[in-house]
């Protein structure tokens, strides 16, 4: 198999799979961004970028690091499993300091298994698997009365029909509280700002990037979590050696809206609709300790989608 077809193959075979999660043509080498972190945000329909106050933040609004209460330490995990042989695993932590800002590191891998390697005539000639490892570096501080900015470099790598890719990319958030009495938060983030991904092959592919608003309310004295997200996604297709040959395409601006009950202090019930898919979840406290568990149904045959994260605060 010459070098030339592996590189169209890849490249189309990493839109596909971006496709299929996220409904939205996007670059494969973004496609780990799609599963979330935390399953209980990915309960919500991933309407978490005014929400959010855990060790996840770093993914989803790094400037929210610096609002996730009392615990100076946080760490947390998530599993997640859909058909088509893909799954991913996450690991995230945070800290707080009292002058120099949070600081957060997440590590996200993704694989999928048993894509069908074709060769340059459109033969199937055996089956690989993709892997996508992504290591992000947060920190956040406040910048001004109930503001807060924070900023995610992504460092990414990606392995498939035994070529590798690297690259990098940064993201931007921030968190407004317009009143300190009142649960009420905006958020403005913008993913992959700045992005620059490059195969061993010398093939280049441009991240797509996200623009997002964000919403959320807390109410019945934090019995109730109410929370909306209007995201825009600008997805530039991969190019190779012709450069510039491939166009600009733009997505349009979807919704992702959750609710969540916090029915008796050790346990809390969630909906969520994101991407045109419903969500639904729950969780488990006790003392420092959090289990949630995240359900997405695939309204378009793709494969629904479980997700289980632990979060530990001190």
């Amino acid at each position: 198999m010459g070098r030339s077809p592996a590189i169209a193959y890849s490249l189309m075979t990493l839109a596909f799979l971006a496709v299929g999660d996220c409904g939205t043509a996007s670059p494969g080498a973004a496609a780990y961004l799609n599963d979330g972190q935390g399953a209980r945000w990915m309960g919500m329909g991933g309407a978490a970028r005014a929400a959010v106050r855990d060790a996840h933040a770093g993914y989803w609004n790094p400037a929210a690091l610096t609002a996730q209460g009392v615990a100076v330490w946080q760490a947390g995990s998530m599993l997640t499993l859909s058909s088509m042989g893909r799954s991913t695993v996450s690991l995230a932590g945070s800290y707080l300091t009292d002058r120099a800002g949070a600081f957060g590191l997440s590590w996200i891998h993704r694989t999928v298994d048993g894509l069908e390697r074709v060769d340059g005539a459109g033969n199937v000639s055996g089956r690989e698997s993709d892997a996508e490892d992504a290591v992000l570096l947060s920190w956040a501080a406040s910048i001004a009365y109930q503001v807060r900015a924070g900023l995610t470099v992504k460092v990414l790598r990606q392995a498939l029909l035994g070529f590798e890719a690297t690259g990098a990319s940064a993201d931007f958030g921030f968190l407004v509280q317009p009143f300190l009495g009142r649960e009420l938060f905006l958020a403005l983030t913008a993913a992959n700002a700045a992005s620059a991904f490059s195969w061993e092959t010398g093939a280049r592919d441009t991240l797509g990037r996200e623009y997002a608003m964000g919403l959320s309310y807390s109410a019945l004295r934090d019995r109730m979590l109410v929370t909306a997200d209007a995201v825009y996604r600008s997805v530039p297709r991969a190019s190779g050696a012709g450069e510039g040959q491939f166009p600009i395409a733009s997505g349009a601006v979807v919704i992702h809206a959750g609710l969540e009950a916090r029915i008796i202090p050790e346990a809390a019930v969630r909906l969520g609709y994101g991407d045109g898919n419903p969500a639904g979840g729950v969780s488990y406290f006790w003392r420092s300790y959090e289990l949630d568990y995240a359900f997405t149904w695939d309204r378009r045959g793709l494969g629904n989608r479980h997700q289980v994260s632990f979060l530990l605060a001190f």
